[in-house]
């Protein structure tokens, strides 16, 4: 069975996935069915009941069309799913995003604050990091999805353009990245030895780095 014949297994699993990656057997207890059903709905070996998809539904906040194949636009309803789309990201090999935080950022810290100081959080995409990663090749891309998207949404909040025009764009954009795949890390294959060793290296060269930076200022 190819992915177009069970589209709705197939949207169980971006739903799993979009919900920290997490196991058959947490993601059915989440729904409140059994883990051998949800296997069963992944895999296309049985199909769900109307009550089924209702219940998924409701508990994921995404709609039945969606589920069923019969939309293919995707919502987030939830921070749930705006931190599993984070993690997603950051997961992404090709990519290269360096975020920084205030230090005053945490909820148990605002007591502190002055008048003019305000919680912030920086995300950094560098369009060409080849120095600090080889193996990013994606960056530009991102960058430029990033923009169009931004443009777009900011026509759309200054009334420059009509919904209809924004869903028209948002579509065209969205379909013209869909033919660039990406890749995620996994380093289940390296001992913990040899991540130690990994993770000793780029802590030596990130401190060489700093005292680089300090020494020329």
């Amino acid at each position: 069975m190819n992915k177009q014949d069970n589209i709705f297994g197939e949207r169980l699993k971006s739903l799993r996935a979009l919900s920290g990656n997490i196991s058959q057997k947490e993601f059915a207890k989440k729904l409140g069915i059994p883990q051998p059903t949800l296997s069963s709905y992944e895999s296309g070996k049985i199909k769900p009941t109307v009550d089924a998809i209702i219940n998924i539904s409701d508990k994921c906040g995404v709609s039945m069309d969606w589920l069923c194949g019969h939309n293919s636009d995707f919502r987030i309803r939830s921070l749930s799913a705006v931190l599993a789309f984070f993690i997603e990201l950051f997961e992404t090999k090709e990519f290269s995003i360096i975020p920084t935080f205030h230090d005053l950022v945490y909820p148990e810290n605002k007591s502190s604050l002055d008048d003019n100081e305000r919680n912030w959080v920086n995300l950094k995409v560098y369009y060409d990091d080849t120095l600090n990663n080889p193996d990013c090749v994606r960056n530009s891309d991102l960058c430029i999805a990033i923009t169009k998207a931004y443009k777009l949404t900011q026509e759309l909040k200054k009334y420059e353009i009509s919904q209809d025009s924004y869903e028209r764009e948002k579509k065209y954009f969205i379909e013209q990245m869909a033919g660039i795949p990406l890749t995620k890390i996994d380093h289940s294959d390296i001992s913990e030895e040899d991540q130690r060793k990994k993770m000793l290296m780029l802590m030596k060269a990130e401190w060489e780095a700093m005292e680089k930076t300090n020494a020329s200022t």
